[in-house]
């Protein structure tokens, strides 16, 4: 085989892998790519592990949910902004014990959803404790979830 033939040999070569190469990362973009279009359209978001949503996200998710007015909504607001920084303060607390954390985390947002339910009239009360259930649901679905994996 001549020197010229093992140089076409091997750029064909290179060029196939090249090829192959190129179509798997277009292959990948188009999946993530993908992947997020169809989290955007199902109104999903992504928090890190163990990391609440923001008090916009809560607030547009109660909002929509409850129907809520935009008095309410201003009333509501500094609720779960309290909460949250409530939560971070106590899920930052090194010196208690995680059953400890979990009591008082219970407690405070207890206290926040009373304060909120206070606010609502009868029948978002009523979508108020449903709505307060099915996020009880998904929570402890992705929490045995979490422990089948493990």
């Amino acid at each position: 085989m001549s020197e010229t033939d093992r140089v076409n040999q091997f750029r064909t070569y290179t060029s196939r892998w090249s090829l192959l190469a190129l179509m798997t990362i277009a292959g990948l973009l188009a999946l993530v790519q993908a992947n997020a279009m169809v989290g955007q359209r199902f109104g999903m978001r992504r928090h890190a592990r163990g990391q609440m949503p923001s008090v916009d996200d809560q607030l547009q998710r109660m909002s929509k949910a409850l129907s809520l007015n935009e008095d309410q909504q201003s009333k509501i607001k500094p609720i779960l902004a309290q909460q949250r920084t409530e939560m971070q303060q106590i899920r930052n607390n090194s010196s208690i014990s995680n059953d400890e954390k979990f009591s008082k985390m219970r407690n405070t947002h207890q206290q926040a959803s009373s304060q909120i339910k206070a606010l609502l009239s009868e029948d978002q009360q009523k979508k108020f404790d449903e709505f307060q259930q099915r996020q009880r649901e998904r929570w402890q679905s992705r929490e045995a979830g979490s422990h089948d994996q493990n």
